[in-house]
């Protein structure tokens, strides 16, 4: 029988999942959205962001909740959501960074 991990190593595990996750979407994202012309590919990405963004604080996500609560959770979704999709680069981007 294996033991139930410690409420540290289920924290650490947590944010394990969370970084491959995050990962994971942002390599989708990227190959989705790519387009040769990096202009072209930004306002994808930019076109996306505002979808997310939308659809995020459009939503009702507890009819019974708290609205605090609800107002916040919408904030920190938004913010994580822009925040990876602005982490996608353009092949032509990483580049220019190397270089610099």
């Amino acid at each position: 029988m294996s033991r139930e991990p410690s409420p540290e190593e289920q924290r650490a595990n947590d944010m394990a999942a969370q970084i491959a996750l995050a990962a994971i979407t942002r390599i989708l994202i990227g190959e989705i959205a790519m387009h040769p012309d990096p202009a072209e590919f930004h306002a994808r990405l930019r076109r996306l962001d505002d979808a997310v963004t939308g659809d995020l604080l459009g939503r009702h996500i507890w009819p019974d909740g708290d609205a605090v609560a609800e107002t916040y959770v919408k904030e920190a979704a938004t913010r994580w959501a822009s925040s990876l999709i602005a982490g996608i680069r353009h092949p032509k981007d990483q580049a220019r960074d190397r270089e610099a």
